[in-house]
């Protein structure tokens, strides 16, 4: 994997794991900037980083798939609450 697109892969994780790059550095311990550098492919991260970053965006993800599915959960009961309103009133009719 070359340096662009490993920093694009990078890029990607952290935005599917909902974050800034300001947010991600300040749990990595890091600055912006570098976080800027790696998904630019101008510099790579270290070992030890590599390690955090697998962490914090697995971990990132997952929150926010179980948010999401919450999310969806509490549609899905308004939309059966509806649904029941609804059929309540045409019964009446």
């Amino acid at each position: 994997m070359n340096d662009y697109a490993f920093g694009n892969y990078l890029y990607e994780k952290r935005k599917q794991a909902g974050l800034t790059q300001r947010q991600a550095a300040a749990m990595l311990g890091v600055s912006d900037k570098a976080v800027s550098k790696w998904e630019n492919g101008r510099a790579k991260p270290t070992t030890d980083v590599l390690r955090k970053l697998a962490v914090l965006y697995r971990k990132q993800l997952l929150l926010y798939r179980e948010a999401l599915r919450r999310s969806m959960e509490q549609e899905v009961g308004e939309c059966l609450i509806c649904s029941l309103a609804l059929n309540d009133v045409i019964s009446v009719e």
